[in-house]
C-alpha cells in the first residue's frame, strides 16, 4: 500500500514508470521492472549501474537527472521529476527535439564527455546493436515479436542490401566505452541550459560511433514526424542532418568514427523502423503493405545512403 497522500501517475510496458507527487509539491520518477519483463530480459542491472558509475564520474553525473533510490535489490530506481509541476505526463512527443541547435549542441557535448570518461571502466556490453545481428540469427531475433513486427524483421534478414548492411555494421563495430544506446528525443531533458539523459536500460560497454549515429537517425526521424521528410541533399544524407550535423559533431569534437556513421546510423533507423512497425497493433495480415506502418521514409533514406556510401561518409570528414 502506498501512502494516500501521494499522487502516483503510472505507464507501463516493459517496465513500471510511475510520476509521484508528494503534498509539499516535491515531484519523482519510479521506475521498475514489470511483471514478466525479466523472462524477455529486461532489467535495470545497466541504468542502476551508471547512476553508481556517476558518484565518481562527473561526466556521467552532469547527464543525469538526480538520484533519489538506487535499489539493486529489487531493481527499483528514483530520480527527480525534470519537468514542470503542471505539465501532461507522459508527454507525447519529445519536447526538446534535436533539430533545436542548442539541443543538438548540448547533446554532442554531454556525449563526448561520458565517452572519453569511461573508456577504461568495467562494464556489460550494452543491448542495444541487437539489430546488427538479425541475419545471423532471425529466428531468436522474431521470436517474442508480433506478427507484424517479426514478419518486418524477416523481411530486412531477407533483402541483399540491408542485411549486407547489418552484417558490415557488426563487423565494424568496436566497443570502447560507456554509450547510452537508446539516442531519442524522448530521452532527454533541458534543464538550466543542462541536458539530461534517462532511459539508460540499454546502456553499457559499446562503440561510440553508435551513440552518435542514434543522434543523426534521431534528426532524420525528428524530420519525418515533423512532416518535413528525409528528402536528401547532395551528400547523400537527408538535408536536415546535413544542416544539423555540423553543429552536433562540432561540439562532440571526435575523430576516428567517421567509417562507421553511414552503417550504424542506416541500421539505427531500420532498428527503429522495426518499432514503428510493432507500434501498429493492426498490422498482422501477411498480406499487408509496410506503407500503413509509416516506415517508407526510413526505408528510402537507408537505401539512398547505401547507395551514396562512400560520399556520405567523405561528407563527414570535413565535420570530424
Amino acid at each position: 500500500m502506498h501512502d494516500p497522500r501521494l499522487k502516483i501517475e503510472t505507464l507501463s510496458r516493459f517496465h513500471v514508470v510511475s510520476r509521484v507527487t508528494a503534498p509539499d509539491g516535491r515531484m519523482a520518477i519510479v521506475k521498475y521492472p514489470a511483471k514478466g519483463s525479466a523472462r524477455g530480459g529486461r532489467n535495470l542491472v545497466r541504468e542502476l549501474y551508471v547512476y553508481r558509475l556517476a558518484r565518481w564520474k562527473p561526466a556521467i553525473a552532469s547527464a543525469l537527472p538526480r538520484p533519489i533510490l538506487l535499489d539493486e535489490a529489487h531493481q527499483i530506481l528514483a530520480v527527480e521529476y525534470l519537468g514542470h509541476a503542471g505539465s501532461e505526463w507522459p508527454l507525447h512527443f519529445a519536447p526538446y527535439p534535436i533539430t533545436r541547435p542548442p539541443v543538438a549542441v548540448r547533446l554532442g557535448m554531454a556525449m563526448a564527455k561520458w565517452h572519453g570518461d569511461t573508456t577504461e571502466v568495467s562494464l556489460l556490453p550494452s543491448l542495444s546493436a541487437g539489430i546488427l545481428h538479425l541475419s545471423e540469427d532471425t529466428e531468436t531475433a522474431t521470436a517474442d515479436r508480433a506478427a507484424g513486427s517479426a514478419r518486418f524483421m524477416r523481411f530486412l534478414a531477407d533483402d541483399t542490401v540491408f542485411s549486407q548492411l547489418l552484417d558490415e555494421a557488426q563487423h565494424l563495430y568496436r566497443p570502447r566505452c560507456l554509450i547510452h544506446g537508446d539516442i531519442r528525443g524522448d530521452n532527454w531533458v533541458l534543464q538550466d541550459d543542462e541536458l539530461k539523459l534517462v532511459d539508460w536500460e540499454m546502456s553499457g560497454l559499446g562503440d561510440p560511433a553508435w551513440d552518435i549515429a542514434g543522434a543523426l537517425a534521431e534528426m532524420v526521424l525528428q524530420a519525418i514526424r515533423d512532416g518535413i521528410g528525409a528528402e536528401p541533399g547532395m551528400s547523400g544524407w537527408p538535408r536536415t542532418v546535413e544542416t544539423l550535423a555540423p553543429i552536433f559533431l562540432n561540439a562532440y569534437r571526435q575523430t576516428d568514427t567517421c567509417d562507421r556513421l553511414v552503417p550504424f546510423t542506416a541500421a539505427r533507423l531500420l532498428h527503429v523502423a522495426s518499432e514503428w512497425v510493432d507500434a501498429v497493433a493492426q498490422f498482422v495480415n501477411e498480406d499487408s503493405d509496410f506503407t500503413e506502418t509509416g516506415v517508407t521514409p526510413i526505408l528510402t533514406t537507408v537505401g539512398i545512403l547505401c547507395e551514396k556510401r562512400n560520399q556520405a561518409t567523405d561528407w563527414f570528414t570535413q565535420w570530424t
